[in-house]
């Protein structure tokens, strides 16, 4: 009884679950990965592995340090330019400057985030320093450098020091290709190449080390030792060198060379260098390894640094060398990370050195110092989005075979192919009442054309048996886009004239009436006015209009790509054009495969119109964090 009672009430029925769309979810899913992905490499990777890297501060302020001074050491940064790699073409070398550009942007704001005090770089800021450029040239190359490596500015900005490397003011005699204003350039855009400064209260010395290797060639030609008989070039970094010595700077002493000092060859470097092997004593034109070892002993003995660091090796090295200073462990020196991702290593990345004022207890450190590593852009770009790329395109492409061999909701299945479960002729409204089934309409194509005037006989024709059921249709209901049908497609517009036609059909109602050519459209302002036409048309039920639509995915709106591809425009100038070049190139083959596919409309249409819905956002999230570094 209670089920009788409750069949009986429509809206008491048990609704049927809506179906999921496979082929939405799949692209709602992918996007949401991508998402996911470019946020985190972009930008979640670069601030994990920046505040996962801590200042070394907790063992100066444990041994009571009352104030700590941070310094941020940067090396080999290396701003590429149109010569830097010669083999490149033009757009490859373009696409790479970008690439290493917002790179080292990108690496070099996050890194401001831990607030520095003081920012030294350790020589070669630029790749092509060292070449033959003019002054508007150069200073147009510094201007990008400076963008890049943007400080901000106010009472609380770090101060930035620089060192001279190898790119910078060149090394190794006379070239060509050299300029002769290299160091000239060097000194008015970034300050001495030789100096003292104190920082945090400790000396830091600035070495020209490219100068003191060309010095040195010509040291050993002249067959002169450091005994202080040869007193080097005017100006130069053995000059400089012999004066500090007379008058050494206040310790703690920090020593900043550009090349690394001398050790064995091939020496160990510590757990932190990414190649196998150490420093290979090698030389040649613009560059040298390490400095010779009488120099390197020259040095060491001369200025007794407590800490050097070093840069020009690209990779991390950690050792120690002994001189006369005393220090029974040896001077330490580092050599730091390159801090660009185009050297050669997998992780670039800099090092964090900390501060205190001397002790009262001299035997305890006055600095700390740990290496910082920067994600692998390179890792991101091969094994992170290539093969999310190919597994997105795979995944769609399986999904939409999946669809098109499915029975019940094939993309191949054309909505007149599809069987009505109820019988033709027969309203739902009926089947739900019990009432006796009503004459069928029909929709029987009538035209009337007009020419000079005079409006042509109308040309009635039959009902098909393949003709689907329009009786949904709402009368007046103006333009309406192409319909699917068994009797082709049809269109409602300005154009041409409609009228009913006789007889009555049963209950006072009319036969429809539709075109005869597909070509031409009916306006409803321009039909005639019989005198049977007062009485009303019956007004159906409206909720069916959609099967005008043509398409079984009528309730979904057009993507990006169709509304693109459905511009004329596109078509006479883009796509037809590509077309025509595809089979003229012997790609004939390929638009057989679109035909047979089932066209924009089938399988291959669909899965690349979902491959650029799912693609879009991610390139559009892309240029959103690449815009946020770069401003």
């Amino acid at each position: 009884m209670a089920s009788s009672h409750a069949s009986s009430h429509p809206s008491r029925r048990r609704r049927r679950p809506a179906r999921i769309d496979a082929r939405a979810l799949g692209v709602l899913t992918l996007r949401c990965v991508w998402a996911a992905v470019i946020l985190w490499s972009e930008a979640g990777t670069f601030y994990a592995q920046v505040f996962g890297c801590k200042w070394p501060d907790a063992q100066l302020r444990k041994n009571g340090a009352a104030s700590i001074t941070r310094v941020l050491l940067v090396a080999d940064p290396q701003v590429l330019d149109a010569r830097s790699y010669p083999g490149r073409s033009a757009p490859a070398m373009y696409l790479t400057q970008k690439l290493v550009d917002q790179y080292l942007r990108k690496s070099f704001r996050t890194v401001l985030k831990q607030n520095p005090d003081v920012i030294i770089f350790l020589g070669d800021m630029l790749d092509g320093g060292r070449f033959a450029l003019d002054d508007a040239e150069y200073a147009a190359y510094h201007a990008r450098f400076r963008e890049i490596f943007r400080v901000p500015e106010g009472h609380r900005a770090p101060k930035v020091h620089y060192l001279p490397g190898n790119h910078d003011v060149g090394l190794g005699g006379p070239d060509a290709s050299y300029s002769a204003k290299a160091r000239e350039h060097f000194r008015a855009t970034y300050g001495p190449i030789n100096s003292v400064k104190s920082i945090g209260e400790h000396s830091f010395i600035f070495l020209d080390a490219p100068g003191l290797v060309e010095e040195d060639y010509r040291r050993f030609a002249l067959g002169e030792l450091f005994d202080g008989s040869y007193p080097g070039v005017e100006g130069g970094a053995i000059e400089f060198i012999m004066k500090l010595r007379q008058d050494l700077p206040p310790a703690p002493r920090i020593l900043l060379s550009h090349i690394p000092l001398w050790r064995p060859n091939l020496a160990a470097c510590g757990p932190q260098r990414e190649h196998a092997h150490g420093i290979h004593q090698g030389t040649g034109l613009g560059y040298q390894n390490l400095l010779l070892h009488d120099t390197s002993t020259f040095v060491l003995d001369s200025l007794k640094p407590d800490l050097i660091f070093s840069g020009d090796d690209h990779d991390y090295c950690d050792t120690r060398h002994q001189s006369t200073t005393g220090l029974p462990e040896g001077v330490r020196e580092i050599t730091v990370k390159s801090f660009s991702m185009a050297m050669g290593i997998q992780q670039p990345g800099y090092q964090l050195l900390s501060l205190a004022p001397p002790f009262a207890d001299a035997t305890l450190p006055t600095h700390s110092t740990t290496p910082c590593a920067l994600p692998s852009e390179l890792f991101i770009l091969s094994a992170i989005y290539a093969p999310l790329a190919a597994l997105s395109i795979l995944f769609l492409l399986i999904n939409h075979l999946r669809l098109a061999f499915s029975s019940r909701s094939s993309p191949l299945c054309s909505s007149s192919t599809q069987k009505s479960k109820r019988p033709r002729g027969v309203h739902l409204a009926q089947l739900k009442t019990g009432a006796p089934p009503r004459p069928r309409t029909t929709f029987a194509p009538v035209i009337t054309r007009r020419s000079s005037g005079l409006v042509s006989p109308a040309t009635s024709m039959p009902p098909s048996d393949t003709e689907p059921d329009y009786d949904d249709l709402e009368a007046g209901a103006g333009p309406m886009s192409p319909g699917v049908g068994g009797g082709g497609h049809y269109f409602f517009g300005p154009g041409s004239s409609i009228r009913y036609t006789t007889p009555y059909s049963s209950e006072g109602e009319y036969d429809h009436t539709s075109l005869d050519s597909p070509s031409e459209y009916l306006s409803p302002v321009d039909l005639p006015s019989p005198s049977y036409a007062r009485t009303p048309l019956r007004i159906r039920r409206v909720s069916r209009l959609g099967t005008f639509g043509g398409s079984s995915s009528a309730s979904s709106s057009p993507s990006f790509l169709s509304s693109v591809c459905a511009n004329p425009t596109i078509q006479r100038y883009l796509l037809r054009p590509a077309r025509n070049a595809c089979i003229a190139v012997g790609g004939k083959h390929v638009v057989h495969v679109w035909r047979l596919a089932g066209g924009a409309d089938g399988v291959l249409g669909r899965w690349a119109r979902d491959t650029w819905d799912v693609l879009w956002v991610a390139l559009a999230l892309y240029a959103l964090l690449w815009a946020w570094f770069a401003f």
